[in-house]
């Protein structure tokens, strides 16, 4: 890029001035529109009107002069001004009589734009008479109107470039009447390659976190990047006064409200304003959340991007997606608030106590805070002894595990103890009595029947399953047992069911050890419409009068079902 902004004497210019494009070539990230704008110079196909919208800095204003400059430069070259020509010397300075700028936000009256018609028509030394109207959208409607009707019949030897950031807000017979470029954001990497070029031209003494540090400034904007790298460029260094955003992510990361509200009132202190803290908190999330989702459109070499991507990770994508929209919705109420803090620190405890919010993404996030810890419960709990496992995960505190002490005699079950005061007070029940007949365990050679089947699970076969199959197990009931060895258990939930179906094997195993007879068990969900006929049919079963051998209210029968609804929860010496 060439340094050709002109200036008198040793007066010192700004970056942004000093390397503003000259030529077509030289505009960064417009690619689309100086290709179109370079060949309708060439081909002599300029058009009467041109409405360039966009960010601020992305080149629109520069562009319009670039366009003025090649429409009179007596030197052309392949649609490109020469540079070099009076006329094209005279437009750099700003001294052309063929170029009038206009300011619609400070010039938006309706007498403005009548003189503006008025000189259209008049001559110039040049062959084309360029108007440049900034921030168009800014005109009055009458101003608006008096426009229109100098762009439906325009001068022939007059061209108007309209800029502005918000082309909604200009008339839509405007739009219509004029050739719509619209400009783009400017990449990470095409923005860096700026500010090195600038860096090496400009002589500037600085490291490359200075150009980092512009270049985050930027957000896609060539005129603030280079604007931050004048500024960083006379402090000599990196620090400046950026907050460190990272710091509060890392205490909403770890849910410390306190730490949270320490660190905001540190920057305050510093001198940093609520409402410039909230944008600074949302775009560092939205670096984080791009790049887990998409990292072509960030700069991943940047460190503060990097740091950003692992703590969105931490974050998990329903958090981040939560906390943007709160930030977006307290940078809308601070506008009208009269302590703005108030509001972004509220916004940032409804993030880090999502109880106190009753929203559908707080809910979400909360879901999601719990699978992770119930994951994190599966994985230790995988090694741990089947006596320990449930116990493990229904302790308040879950301690960090340690080996259990060996036990002289294993405790007796709430169903053994009843059944030993039963035989001394001489009330001899269906079990005891088989058990005396037998001279064996009841629990082997009892009939399999769906009564039998679910004393059996609850008292002995859940709690002798490894510590993950007893937990994912104990959430299964018992629905239906037939002669030929099946058994059917119905599942909370889909996801619960697939879990489950990984150890069915293991559970068949222990099942038919037990029974001493080949076994097959059938996992369903009790929702779902496959499972109709089977639970229908439990259903009729149990709304009948059944008289098995065991009374229904038998101790045996009440323990089996605890044990099966809290396996080893409860056990008594």
């Amino acid at each position: 890029m060439a340094d050709a902004e002109l200036s008198s004497g040793s007066t010192y210019q700004s970056l942004y001035r000093r390397f503003r494009p000259q030529r077509f070539e030289e505009l960064k990230g417009q690619d689309h529109v100086a290709f179109a704008l370079k060949n309708a110079v060439a081909a002599d196909r300029v058009s009467h009107a041109y409405l360039f919208s966009g960010p601020r800095g992305t080149g629109k204003t520069s562009t319009a002069r670039i366009l003025a400059k090649a429409l009179n430069c007596t030197n052309l070259q392949n649609g490109e001004p020469c540079c070099l020509c009076e006329s094209c010397i005279e437009v750099t300075r700003g001294s052309s009589l063929d170029v009038h700028e206009l300011d619609a936000a400070s010039n938006n009256g309706v007498d403005a734009m009548r003189e503006l018609s008025a000189r259209a028509a008049l001559g110039t030394p040049g062959r084309w008479k360029v108007y440049i109207i900034d921030e168009v959208h800014m005109l009055s409607p009458q101003a608006s109107n008096a426009l229109l009707k100098t762009l439906e019949e325009p001068p022939p030897h007059v061209v108007f470039v309209l800029a502005t950031t918000d082309p909604q807000k200009v008339l839509a017979t405007i739009r219509s009447r004029s050739q719509h470029f619209e400009f783009h954001l400017i990449g990470p990497h095409t923005l860096r390659e700026l500010l090195e070029d600038v860096r090496q031209k400009a002589e500037l003494d600085v490291s490359g976190d200075v150009v980092d540090m512009a270049l985050r400034k930027a957000r896609g904007s060539a005129r603030d990047a280079l604007s931050a790298l004048d500024l960083l460029a006379t402090t000599g260094n990196a620090s400046d006064d950026t907050p460190q955003i990272e710091t509060v992510i890392s205490a909403l990361i770890a849910k410390d409200a306190g730490e949270i509200l320490a660190t905001l009132n540190r920057l305050y202190e510093q001198g940093h304003d609520a409402p410039a803290l909230a944008v600074e908190l949302a775009e560092y999330l939205r670096d984080g959340f791009l790049g887990l989702q998409a990292p072509v459109l960030v700069d991943l070499s940047d460190p503060v991007v990097t740091k950003a991507v692992d703590q969105a990770r931490e974050l998990g994508i329903a958090t981040i997606v939560r906390a943007m929209e709160t930030l977006g919705r307290v940078q809308v109420e601070m506008r009208d608030s009269p302590d703005p803090r108030v509001n972004l620190e509220i916004g940032m405890m409804r993030l880090s106590h999502p109880d106190v919010e009753g929203s559908y993404s707080a809910l979400a996030d909360r879901i999601n805070r719990l699978e992770h810890r119930f994951n994190d419960l599966l994985a230790r709990i995988d090694n741990l002894p089947p006596n320990r496992a449930v116990n493990q995960v229904l302790s308040p505190k879950n301690k960090a595990l340690e080996p259990e002490p060996e036990k002289s005699e294993t405790r007796p079950s709430l169903g053994a103890i009843k059944k030993n005061r039963l035989a001394k007070e001489g009330e001899p029940n269906a079990v005891q009595t088989h058990e005396v007949n037998s001279g064996e365990s009841s629990a082997k050679d009892q009939e399999f029947d769906r009564q039998s089947v679910v004393i059996a699970w609850g008292n002995e076969i859940l709690s002798g399953l490894l510590g993950k199959i007893r937990m994912l197990y104990a959430g299964a009931r018992i629905i239906s047992v037939d002669e030929g060895g099946n058994i059917v258990f119905a599942l909370p939930g889909t996801t619960h069911r697939d879990r489950c179906l990984e150890y069915k094997k293991e559970v068949e195993e222990k099942l038919a050890s037990y029974f001493k007879r080949p076994i097959k068990i059938e996992l369903i969900v009790e929702s779902s419409s496959g499972s109709g006929s089977a639970l229908k049919e439990s259903r009729r079963e149990s709304s009948k009068k059944v008289e098995p051998e065991i009374e229904p209210q038998s101790p045996e029968v009440v323990h089996g079902r605890i044990m099966q609804a809290f396996p080893g929860a409860i056990e008594v010496d």
